[in-house]
């Protein structure tokens, strides 16, 4: 209690950590040079991980976690504007490399993480208790062919 003087911000401290952990593996993916099409892949990847982590952490059953994140709306809500920050970076260098159209509404990676949250909380809203495996792979090839659409229309005539 010293350090957290109650479990809610134990908990918070704990999101945040985990948070920090996920937007620098991102980065350091950004920063390889690998091209943006798989970068974003990589990002469906890693963000539906640390979905699974973030479950696993800090509930019990699905109810439980929609709860908790009413509780923690300004945490998720600082990451979102995190996560957009990192899909813009993506897509710029996507852009700046010509693999991505120079055109490209500037609304697009709003669009893409809006979709993205979209299905993961649909997953969630459609199960009662436990994210199973059968759901977690439904939810996967879901968000991937999402991606995949969205990489598809961004690209330039000459990756096409």
């Amino acid at each position: 209690y010293y350090y957290f003087p109650t479990k809610e911000s134990l908990f918070k401290e704990v999101i945040y950590t985990e948070q920090d952990e996920f937007v620098r593996e991102i980065k350091s993916i950004i920063e390889s040079g690998t091209d943006a099409g798989e970068t974003l892949r990589e990002y469906v990847a890693k963000r539906l991980h640390f979905f699974q982590e973030l479950i696993n952490i800090g509930t019990l059953n699905i109810q439980s976690f929609l709860h908790t994140k009413l509780l923690f709306k300004e945490v998720f809500k600082q990451f979102g504007i995190r996560e957009k920050e990192l899909l813009d970076r993506i897509i710029k260098d996507g852009i700046k490399k010509g693999e991505f159209r120079s055109d490209l509404d500037e609304n697009i990676s709003q669009v893409i993480l809006h979709v993205l949250q979209s299905l993961r909380l649909r997953t969630l809203r459609m199960l009662e208790e436990h994210l199973d495996e059968e759901s977690l792979r439904e939810l996967q090839n879901e968000m991937m062919l999402t991606i995949d659409l969205f990489i598809a229309g961004m690209k330039t005539n000459k990756n096409s």
